[in-house]
């Protein structure tokens, strides 16, 4: 399934033409934490990380996927840690791999888990659709937020 949630985010990133989305080479973790490095060319630059699910194997009907408020998924500790201590917005992509339907959370401005929590339990709203709309819309928002104001 991390196949498949590695290309439904490339693509979803590459529905919105001013982003680039570079993959991770493999066995590059150390240097790089995270799946995809997306910037434009105002300089905007943020990490996406994508995971996946499947819905046939957890018995949830497509209707009721896309109609529910909320998706929670247990995420690992480490990577809300690893996320906290970015330098960089994180967002964590999560998609049904069995439908394609996916949602977003940023990641880097959830509080660090406790000290030896090994998961953390997440909650994607509906309103993190992916869609191109959506991720400009994210993209537009974290852009907003790493402007520096002039100095004067």
């Amino acid at each position: 399934m991390e196949w498949r949630g590695d290309l439904l985010a490339e693509l979803a990133i590459l529905r919105v033409p001013e982003l680039v989305a570079l993959k991770r080479p493999k066995g590059s973790q150390e240097i790089l934490p995270f799946k995809f490095l997306v910037t434009s060319r105002d300089g905007l630059c943020f990490f996406v990380e994508p995971r996946g699910f499947s819905s046939s194997q957890l018995r949830v009907k497509p209707a009721e996927l896309t109609s529910l408020d909320t998706w929670e998924w247990e995420a690992d500790a480490k990577l809300v840690r690893e996320a906290c201590a970015s330098p960089n917005p994180v967002v964590l992509f999560l998609f049904d791999a069995d439908l394609d339907p996916g949602r977003y959370l940023r990641i880097d401005t959830l509080p660090e888990p406790a000290r030896g929590a090994k998961t953390v339990l997440l909650s994607f709203p509906i309103e993190n659709a992916i869609t191109a709309e959506s991720v400009r819309a994210l993209a537009d928002e974290i852009a907003k937020q790493r402007e520096v104001p002039a100095a004067g």
